[in-house]
């Protein structure tokens, strides 16, 4: 893998980091068919300037802080070529095993792949699109696909809810007691109502034992 990097300008980052410590990939070196997700130099630079960690190339307790799960949630189980990939919608399994991120029943999280015309997006957490810049890199295990940005672990359902402007909704769980058992839910699909329909549902005149009714629409299924 360090190789593949090293060949391309636009890994320069990926390959430094790569350098400084390889025990990041651990799960992209895996000899299971392995698809990785490479974010390109500006990948790298966007997502230094909204994080903290701009001084992970010395200090090993940030590289481990901000990397280690990102580049495990890079990491396919599987092998993903484009445009195979987005033929079906997919969503691939990921190397992911953090149990703070890890709600799927025990299972590992996972990316969504959508088609869109002759291409596709990838989707990790908040539904954020992350384009595939440079595909089928090959790897003596799997493939690489150079990525335009980093992909987002997957929140909580009241930290999505909050960042998708859900925020009525995100209050009426706390009023009705129902916000942890929500973000602790495992292998389940939360229906919330959209901004516009919510704002006359939640604005305090709903009794509480109704509203826990209405809150409680989750559905469980297996990812």
């Amino acid at each position: 893998m360090g190789d593949v990097l090293k060949k391309n300008e636009n890994l320069e980052m990926l390959s430094n980091l790569f350098e400084v410590d390889p025990t990041l990939f651990d799960a992209s070196q895996d000899p299971v068919d392995t698809t990785f997700l490479a974010p390109s130099n500006e990948a790298f630079r966007r997502f230094l300037k909204n994080n903290r960690g701009g001084d992970y190339m010395t200090n090993k307790a940030t590289r481990f802080r901000v990397f280690k799960d990102l580049m495990n949630y890079h990491t396919l189980r599987g092998i993903y070529k484009v445009p195979e990939i987005f033929e079906e919608n997919e969503f691939p399994r990921t190397a992911m095993q953090n149990i703070s991120f890890k709600n799927l029943g025990g299972k590992t999280q996972v990316v969504r792949a959508v088609k869109t015309g002759e291409s596709g997006l990838l989707y990790g957490g908040f539904n954020e699109p992350v384009s595939i810049i440079d595909p089928n890199l090959v790897l003596w295990n799997g493939y690489m696909h150079v990525v335009d940005r980093f992909l987002r672990v997957p929140g909580t359902v009241s930290a999505t809810a909050t960042e998708l402007g859900l925020g009525s909704w995100v209050n009426a769980t706390k009023n009705a007691k129902l916000e942890k058992i929500l973000n602790e839910l495992a292998n389940s699909t939360v229906f919330i109502p959209a901004s516009h329909a919510d704002t006359a549902l939640f604005n305090g005149n709903t009794h509480p034992l109704k509203l826990t009714d209405i809150l409680q629409l989750v559905i469980d299924i297996d990812l």
